[in-house]
């Protein structure tokens, strides 16, 4: 059964763990060691910042998502991501649900993401939960890998 908690002190490795198996398909387009930096375990606490949540089977971290909440009642999910042998069994789905409660406790009226543009099977995760396509960033984060940036109003 799985379960969602906050991320816990001593959970940084396997979060990283998760997120770079989550992210190997990423991490190999050229240009991307960025993002293996940013989610090695030493820098998992302190880069993701705000609220991180784990999905959890048995005693192993099996999913993961980070979100921050901004002054103006907005957040921003930074990641998400899910062991590929787990995906497609709702985990993904029940981490973003628990996102959104707890922004929707804490007064939160838009959430908003970005997801690569070759990603489709995150784009239409997202669509199937209710995001709009609210703009286009390109040369985000890799040359040639576009941002769609994705929303959803919670109120």
């Amino acid at each position: 059964m799985i379960s969602i908690r906050e991320l816990r002190d001593g959970d940084e490795v396997e979060c990283s763990r998760v997120l770079k198996r989550a992210f190997e398909w990423y991490m190999k387009l050229p240009g991307s060691q960025w993002l293996e930096k940013k989610l090695s375990p030493e820098n998992v606490r302190s880069a993701l910042d705000g609220i991180t949540m784990v999905a959890v089977e048995g005693d192993s971290i099996v999913g993961c998502v980070n979100f921050t909440i901004s002054d103006y009642n907005a957040a921003y999910v930074s990641i998400i991501g899910v062991l590929p042998e787990y995906s497609r069994r709702g985990i993904g789905s029940l981490l973003l649900e628990e996102t959104e409660r707890l922004c929707r406790e804490r007064g939160v009226r838009k959430i908003w993401l970005m997801v690569s543009h070759i990603n489709h099977a995150a784009i239409l995760f997202y669509l199937k939960h209710n995001y709009e396509i609210a703009g286009f960033l390109k040369n985000m984060t890799l040359n040639g890998v576009h941002e769609v940036i994705m929303a959803k109003d919670l109120r």
